[in-house]
């Protein structure tokens, strides 16, 4: 049975709009992920999730060599990770790196690359901040300097609060002035959980 000439027009312009719509969707989804890609690192603490956070499986042994990313993942899927080399002997932060709305493959490609040297495991964001505060601490004792792109990167931090962890530094012999990790109750850590 043959359709008549308005209802092929009909037809014709509901595939138009179809058209319209998917390439304007396209184009926000490419203007966001472009914003993504180039946003600065406070936007990026304010308004992206957490994704998986990794650090050295040793990190809670004394004066472990720490390797360390906070990852944060944009809705586009774009990752902005700063990845971290700490030294909890002699103290400081000796490594810094940013990937910067990175795909999710090359963050994972890194991911990867370190586990060769030194296996990874997954931590809280906070484990990564109390590492670096504790390096941070171990190289005011021993009057090291961190790295230069230090500051820049705990900006991927925003608001987020240390995890309260035991961390070591220093060595057997020379161990640090390490505070003891406040105890925390069953209570709180369950009303930590659900925000409160």
């Amino acid at each position: 049975m043959a359709r008549t000439e308005r209802s092929k027009q009909k037809a014709r312009e509901k595939a138009k709009k179809k058209s319209l719509n998917r390439k304007q969707t396209r184009k926000r989804q490419h203007e966001s992920a472009l914003k993504a890609v180039n946003a600065p690192l406070s936007e990026v603490a304010a308004n992206w999730d957490w994704s998986e956070c990794f650090a050295s499986e040793d990190w809670h042994e004394r004066g472990a060599r720490v390797r360390a990313f906070a990852v944060r993942s944009h809705e586009t899927g774009a990752r902005t990770a700063a990845i971290f080399d700490i030294d909890l002997d002699r103290g400081g932060v000796i490594g810094v790196d940013m990937l910067q709305g990175a795909h999710p493959g090359e963050v994972q490609n890194e991911v990867i690359r370190i586990s060769g040297d030194k296996p990874l495991m997954v931590v809280d964001p906070g484990v990564v901040l109390a590492l670096l505060q504790a390096g941070q601490r171990r190289a005011v004792a021993t009057g090291t300097s961190d790295h230069k792109n230090l500051a820049h990167a705990l900006k991927i931090f925003g608001d987020t609060t240390p995890d309260k962890v035991a961390i070591l530094t220093g060595s057997e012999s020379d161990p640090g002035n390490d505070p003891a990790p406040e105890s925390e109750g069953l209570w709180n850590r369950v009303k930590r959980s659900f925000g409160a």
